[in-house]
Order: C-alpha cells, then structure tokens, then sequence
C-alpha cells in the first residue's frame, strides 16, 4: 500500500484554509512577520506547511 504523498508546500488559498479560512491580509501579516515561511517558485508564493502547523502550535500553547 502506498503512502499519500505530503506537500512541504502550499499555496497561498491552501495555506488559509489550514488555518481556519483567514483572510488574505492576515495571511500575508503572519508571511511578512516571519510567523510564516515562504518560499518563491518564479511568481507564486507557495507556504511551508512544517511553518504552518509551528504557528498552529503557538495557538494552542497561548
């Protein structure tokens, strides 16, 4: 049986619904914060889901 693959990446809309349906502004808030890693593939900015899941983390722990 084979493993699903997980994304180490993920593009902006994804990486709002992961954490909760924010909205875009908040979303680049955390990005430019550095609460959020990013990375740029040409135009796209895609987000480092290990980052998401550290701030999900955050929440829990505050």
């Amino acid at each position: 049986m084979m493993n699903p693959v997980q994304p180490l990446f993920v593009d902006t809309d994804q990486a709002r619904l992961m954490l909760g349906d924010i909205g875009k502004t908040k979303l680049f808030e955390l990005l430019k914060n550095r609460q959020l890693k990013r990375v740029k593939i040409g135009s796209k900015t895609l987000v480092e889901v290990a980052s998401i899941h550290a701030f999900a983390d955050t929440l829990k722990a505050a």
